[in-house]
């Protein structure tokens, strides 16, 4: 596949439409800890509120089933040289939920993937917040290109994005700027093989990584949307990956271990 429709991945779902606590899981005792300050739980099993988003220029789309699993839902993700985003349809206050948990399992790492190069930008699995376009927010440069999508696509992408991703290879550094685009960050919570197989749990700081990835702190009144993406269009890999329990948090909560087990 070409690498433009990858450009038009991130163009879309990056810059159009920190040192916090990234490294961070949530154990157990978190968790108690969190609903205890009742976080916003979502929820597979309110599938009507997740709308699978196709990719311009990307003919095969990446599978998101819902399935339950004992007492809870989770998401199966499937990509086989494919690429598409799943993305919770209701937004919120990234200041008044500054911290997103969520629990993800991937089986594979893609050979060929490398984040730092348009040609292997790939992952198995991605978690992604999206901030929507805000003209008084962008610069000038930014205005003109999102008036051109605007024309060429009939509505306005999103401003910045962060994705929390699975890294294919250890060597991978913990933040980056996308090979196509400086308006989107990237933090690599796992690294290569290590912890396949298992439930890994993570939280993470969306405006200590907003500042840390682009050098500025979030405006104030600034809206945010979650995703999820398993991407394989560039290196025309194929892989299985899971994720569940998905909360965003109003207040911190202590950092904890990363807890992995076994389904």
């Amino acid at each position: 596949m070409l690498l433009i429709p990858k450009l038009s991945i991130l163009l879309v779902f990056g810059w159009l439409f920190c040192m916090g606590c990234s490294a961070s899981g949530i154990s157990n005792k978190d968790m108690v800890h969190s609903q205890c300050i009742k976080p916003w739980k979502l929820d597979f099993k309110q599938s009507h509120l997740w709308v699978h988003k196709d990719l311009p220029g990307i003919t095969q789309k990446s599978r998101y089933t819902f399935q339950k699993m004992g007492n809870e839902w989770i998401l199966e993700c499937k990509t086989c040289d494919s690429a598409s985003l799943l993305q919770f349809q209701k937004p919120f206050s990234p200041y008044e939920y500054p911290i997103l948990a969520w629990q993800w399992k991937v089986t594979k790492v893609y050979p060929k993937g490398n984040g730092l190069s348009k040609e292997g930008d790939d992952f198995p699995l991605r978690l992604v917040v999206l901030f929507p376009y805000n003209p008084k927010w962008a610069s000038s440069a930014m205005q003109w290109k999102a008036k051109v999508f605007y024309m060429m696509h009939g509505y306005y992408p999103p401003l910045w994005s962060l994705h929390y991703v699975w890294a294919n290879r250890e060597t991978t550094p913990s933040y980056f700027k996308s090979p196509y685009s400086s308006n989107v960050g990237i933090i690599a919570l796992q690294k290569g093989k290590k912890n396949l197989g298992l439930w890994i749990q993570e939280k993470i700081s969306i405006l200590g990584d907003f500042q840390r990835s682009f050098g500025r702190k979030l405006p104030k009144g600034a809206k945010a949307y979650v995703a999820i993406m398993a991407d394989s269009d560039n290196t025309h890999e194929k892989g299985i990956s899971y994720v569940k329990g998905i909360l965003l948090i109003k207040n911190t909560v202590k950092k904890g271990k990363i807890d992995a087990q076994k389904n």
